[in-house]
């Protein structure tokens, strides 16, 4: 549950979306111009498109309030245009919602916009939806549906998923101790270039047969 603890603070409370599950090169980035009256013409010309259903123009205004560009931050005004954005199908600011309603300690709030990013494909809400969901935080303990967050996260690349299955079939909590499948996922963590994977994975796996290494490597090579 530490390690929970810590990757709830590094991920729940990060200022701006991960560089993972499937997002754009430009992800979380904002058209800033110089000048508070540029601002003020760009965030009309915003509030005109999103007027007329232009959910990017939603979610641009909700950066430009969050960051403070060209006036001062103000977050109620951020989380306003972001819900705009996510009722309107953008998943960056479903995300954010997520993100920003998880740093205020409601995660009640954040489970539910994590989870509509999740459903639209965002690897990032997945795993942050596994970690409340693992965690128990606003709602219940679900572990069965974190491991399949996770598993959605690990697809699209984000290797601190794979650390949390390894670590819940290593412990038994993901049901019966596994620790082939708790190996393998070591080395998927690994293969993903994860932190600590490496270490994590030898000193593992120095504990095991070399037959269960073996098939711990077979199925690693599957997931």
């Amino acid at each position: 549950m530490k390690r929970v603890a810590l990757t709830l603070l590094a991920v729940l409370l990060a200022s701006a979306p991960l560089g993972a599950g499937g997002l754009s090169a430009d992800e979380g980035k904002v058209l800033i111009v110089p000048g508070k009256s540029a601002v003020g013409s760009d965030l009309r010309r915003l509030e005109k498109q999103a007027d007329a259903g232009d959910a990017e123009a939603a979610y641009r205004i909700g950066q430009i309030e969050e960051r403070g560009i060209g006036r001062p931050a103000d977050t109620g005004k951020a989380i306003q245009a972001y819900l705009r954005a996510a009722e309107l199908g953008h998943r960056r600011a479903a995300l954010r919602l997520g993100q920003l309603y998880s740093r205020a300690g409601d995660y009640a709030e954040a489970r539910l916009w994590y989870g509509k990013a999740a459903q639209r494909g965002n690897a990032v809400a997945a795993f942050n939806l596994g970690l409340l969901q693992e965690g128990g935080l606003g709602g219940p303990v679900a572990l069965q549906d974190a491991i399949g967050h996770y598993e959605l996260a690990v697809s699209a690349g984000v290797g601190e998923a794979a650390l949390r299955l390894a670590e819940l079939y290593r412990s038994g909590r993901a049901g019966d101790l596994d620790r082939v499948r708790a190996l393998a996922w070591y080395m998927v963590a690994e293969r993903l270039g994860t932190e600590e994977a490496a270490v994590l994975a030898e000193e593992f796996a120095a504990t095991m047969a070399a037959e269960q290494r073996a098939q711990a490597a077979e199925l690693a090579s599957l997931l």
